[in-house]
């Protein structure tokens, strides 16, 4: 018996170093990180509809993500998905509810990249510098009601995929964020959207002594 609580004791020991490690020259290792965000809520339908209650699962997610260095460099990566933990798509207040098999849903941030005194570079699915701009003003951020993700309060809400990035390095609390993305289009017909940068996002940003600030831009972005 005591034997195989030992083995247990290791397992569970064993678990949560691979969930988080740090390597002997110091880089921080495969860290495996999560958020689930799950309310409980009444929904006030529309003349047409009746009110119902939902739980819901608001961006809840899963990731994997670590560091490794290389040379005078740090390479790093994040591997982010979309986690349905209440398991059921909900038909806007409507009496009944379409079962599915919930779980991870969708990609989020996935993205690899080199890190140093030049900055960053990053390439891979990832918001805009845009979406990001709006994270430190968002009170209701991943939430059913008043998130501005939803487009009514700030244009620019997007994840993009195939994108290129470059990140100053923080200067006194000002910092550069460029995105770049290809259309990738092909065939012989396509004229368009099939350059090194058809669709580009970028920002500047003031994040010091309390105060925050920041300018943003997008163009061609929700055509890509």
């Amino acid at each position: 018996m005591d034997k195989m609580k030992a083995s247990a004791i290791a397992a569970v020991l064993g678990s949560a170093l691979a969930a988080g490690s740090v390597y002997a020259d110091g880089h921080a290792g495969p860290m495996v990180y999560g958020t689930l965000n799950v309310s409980y809520e009444i929904n006030d339908a529309d003349a047409d509809d009746r009110d119902n209650f939902q739980l819901r699962s608001n961006a809840s997610r899963v990731g994997v993500k670590g560091e490794l260095p290389v040379g005078a460099v740090t390479g790093f990566y994040k591997v982010e998905f979309a986690v349905d933990i209440d398991g059921s798509d909900h038909d806007n207040g409507a009496a009944t509810t379409t079962p599915n098999a919930g779980g991870l849903t969708e990609g989020r941030d996935q993205v690899i990249g080199l890190k140093g005194e030049f900055g960053a570079v990053m390439f891979g699915r990832h918001n805009t510098p845009v979406k990001e701009l709006g994270r430190d003003f968002d009170a209701f951020n991943n939430q059913n009601v008043a998130d501005i993700a939803d487009g009514s309060a700030l244009v620019g809400e997007v994840r993009a995929q195939n994108t290129l990035s470059y990140m100053s390095p923080n200067m006194g609390g000002i910092q550069g964020w460029l995105m770049w993305i290809p259309g990738e289009e092909t065939g012989a017909a396509s004229t368009t959207n099939n350059g090194p940068a058809d669709s580009i996002s970028a920002s500047v940003k003031y994040a010091a002594n309390g105060i925050s600030v920041g300018l943003g831009i997008d163009s061609e972005v929700n055509d890509q």
